[in-house]
């Protein structure tokens, strides 16, 4: 990717270390930008481009708020308690698009991506959250652990 597919420099497209509650190895900064790079090739892959400013704001917060590394079923639920509704990081999101009507859907999507079962497709937010849990999902191949069947979208199914 040699440019930034948002207005907003390629530097401030994923958190700096000191804003994660919890610097891991497997879910910190490097995690979330190899999340952002699947999350804006899924955007591609299935022309919802619309998705685009929200899906990078989902991305950015997700594991913000992670207290370790392993199973932690709530770590959404408190990246977006703690960090979804910081007026620093609604402006840079809002430099990017993100328009104050898009809050419900990114903290649904947020706070879902690590629950239990997807909210049914014909939920107002689904393909959000399916695009951002492919786009983390995607990430598992680094360890060794991506079940394709797993992904919501046939696109990510080939990535």
């Amino acid at each position: 990717m040699s440019s930034c597919p948002l207005p907003v420099p390629l530097g401030e497209l994923v958190p700096l270390p000191e804003l994660f509650y919890r610097h891991g190895t497997t879910h910190g900064q490097k995690h979330v930008a190899r999340v952002l790079v699947h999350a804006f090739r899924l955007i591609d892959a299935t022309g919802f481009v619309e998705e685009r400013a929200r899906l990078w704001a989902c991305v950015y917060l997700h594991d913000l708020g992670r207290r370790h590394d392993g199973r932690e079923p709530d770590h959404g639920q408190r990246s977006w308690k703690e960090y979804g509704c910081r007026w620093d990081l609604r402006r840079l999101f809002q430099r990017a698009g993100v328009v104050e009507t898009d809050y419900d859907a990114i903290r649904f999507a947020v706070t879902q991506h690590s629950l239990g079962p997807d909210p049914p497709r014909t939920s107002t937010y689904w393909r959000l959250v399916s695009l951002l849990k492919d786009a983390d999902a995607l990430d598992r191949v680094r360890i060794g652990d991506l079940d394709p069947t797993y992904l919501r979208n046939p696109e990510a199914r080939s990535m």
